[in-house]
């Protein structure tokens, strides 16, 4: 059995070097609202793909929206994610949120950041799997669910909600 908050921590280790500052912008703020959780049986390296996908494309949308933005204003209104967990009410589920407050999804990319091969970046390493497979991971290898609840005019939040009993 693996500490969920382990996985997201590792995720974050990973992409350290995109959350500190830099020449472009000012270092990503990082909020940990971790409640209590239980130890899960889960595949952790499958987890820890999810929560690298989810953080890696709220980083790529940071990126983007900062584009031709002055250090100085960026640094008036930094880049945040919050990092948030709990059980639910009933105790069975584990509710994980991960939110940024960057420029939103569009209701176009909303629609289809699930698909398969669906991207918005135009570099030649970019896949469009990430989403496919995390939806994947969660759903079909852990019992659990993916969502995104996306604010068009700002910010998203992608939720995550696992059951205690977790992945065979």
């Amino acid at each position: 059995d693996f500490s969920i908050h382990e996985c997201i921590d590792s995720a974050l280790l990973l992409l350290q070097h995109r959350l500190q500052a830099n020449d472009q912008r000012p270092a990503v703020r990082v909020l940990k609202r971790y409640g209590y959780l239980p130890l899960v049986r889960c595949h952790p390296g499958q987890l820890n793909q999810v929560f690298m996908n989810v953080l890696a494309n709220a980083l790529d949308a940071f990126d983007t929206a900062g584009q031709g933005v002055s250090y100085a204003t960026l640094e008036k209104s930094p880049h945040v994610l919050t990092l948030k967990s709990h059980l639910d009410e009933a105790g069975s589920q584990i509710m994980i949120s991960i939110a940024d407050n960057g420029p939103g999804i569009s209701a176009q990319t909303h629609a289809k950041m699930f698909e398969p091969l669906y991207t918005t970046k135009s570099t030649p390493h970019a896949t469009g799997l990430g989403l496919a497979i995390s939806k994947h991971i969660i759903e079909e290898n852990h019992g659990g669910q993916l969502r995104c609840d996306a604010g068009h005019d700002g910010g998203a939040t992608f939720v995550i909600t696992l059951p205690i009993e977790g992945a065979d």
